[in-house]
């Protein structure tokens, strides 16, 4: 336990589900340099139930497809690698998500979103870079970093009761409150789960400066990523300098940043109708 972390933080990480084995199980297959479809599809054939959402999603009338897909390579090869992953991780979380509801005020279905958000625009800002990743890592690492701020929100400690001054940046109030900010909760849960080293790194250091410009491109995207979702959800950018060393690192802009923000919420209608097929 850190001996600064809150009780209460300590025991939401430690009542949360176990993270799904084939999930880590998927990620850690594509982490391997030379992995393989195959070797992939064979890892979701071990999880039967998963391997029925595919192939339902496959034959789904979303895709209105004249033959039906009856195989999990044939699954792969219709939706591609990199959708199977972001569905794998994102109905293999579902639970978690569910177990957090219980104990807040906030819907599953708002949860849900709110990491698919930050999931779907750490993706997209991948692909808008051009930086080469592991398939899954950074929606990975998007889906995981909303627990953190779900367990800050889940607080009884309201802004009315711990004010944040003018001075204090959103971590720096997190860490004054509660001894630790949401991103270093997101990263106990990735260490709980045993989950690979980059996603631990980049949700520890997501909004250090100095990690930013100088860690893999991770630590960047998802700090754009979590202010790229805010800013979906109603709240205006953040300036500070974080945001400018993660735009550099990544090689973008501003506007480029401003242009992401149609692409994901595009993106994200487009999942929930394929996750609705599941």
């Amino acid at each position: 336990m850190s001996p600064s972390s809150s009780p209460a933080i300590e025991r939401a990480i430690r009542r949360a589900p176990p993270f799904p084995a084939v999930a880590r199980a998927v990620l850690r297959t594509v982490a391997e340099p030379d992995w393989s479809v195959k070797e992939l599809a064979g890892v979701i054939r071990q999880d039967p139930s998963l391997t029925a959402r595919l192939l339902k999603l496959c034959n789904s009338s979303l895709y209105a497809r004249t033959d039906a897909i009856e195989q999990v390579d044939e699954a792969m090869a219709w939706l591609g690698s990199a959708n199977v992953v972001r569905v794998v991780v994102a109905t293999c979380t579902k639970e978690t998500f569910q177990a957090f509801a219980a104990d807040s005020e906030l819907t599953t279905e708002t949860i849900r979103r709110r990491a698919l958000a930050c999931g779907i625009a750490a993706e997209s800002l991948r692909a808008r870079s051009g930086i080469p990743m592991r398939e899954g890592t950074a929606f990975t690492a998007g889906i995981l970093h909303e627990l953190g701020s779900i367990v800050i929100a889940q607080s009884a400690i309201t802004p009315d009761v711990a004010p944040r001054a003018a001075h204090e940046t959103r971590c720096e109030h997190e860490r004054r409150v509660f001894g630790i900010d949401h991103a270093g909760i997101a990263a106990r849960f990735a260490e709980h789960w045993s989950l690979p080293h980059t996603i631990h790194r980049a949700l520890s250091h997501h909004h250090d400066a100095v990690h930013i410009a100088s860690d893999p491109e991770l630590t960047a995207t998802l700090h754009l990523a979590d202010a790229l979702a805010r800013q979906l959800d109603g709240d205006l950018w953040d300036t500070d300098p974080p945001l400018r060393e993660a735009l550099a690192r990544l090689g973008l802009d501003e506007k480029a940043l401003a242009e992401t923000v149609a692409d994901v919420r595009d993106d994200l209608m487009r999942f929930d109708r394929e996750l609705e097929q599941t």
